[in-house]
């Protein structure tokens, strides 16, 4: 399994960006986002309690002021 973070600019319908987190493990995100690692099913969106953690975690920063990001699972 592995990690896509989606960018979209805000109010738009289509991703500009998608980022493919490959340092982050399922338990990295099950802590990250509050949910246990079996119940990761959906997409999830990423808020500012989010972003000083992916910042320590992996370095990516996130604008939130002019972007809406989520975290997803994807097969591999």
């Amino acid at each position: 399994m592995r990690f896509l973070i989606t960018r979209y600019e805000k109010g738009a319908d289509t991703p500009d960006s998608v980022v493919d987190v490959v340092a982050m493990s399922l338990d990295d995100v099950s802590e990250l986002l509050g949910i246990p690692p079996a119940r990761f099913t959906d997409v999830y969106p990423l808020k500012g309690s989010h972003a000083d953690a992916l910042r320590r975690l992996i370095g990516i920063g996130l604008d939130l002021d002019h972007y809406e990001y989520f975290i997803e699972a994807e097969a591999d």
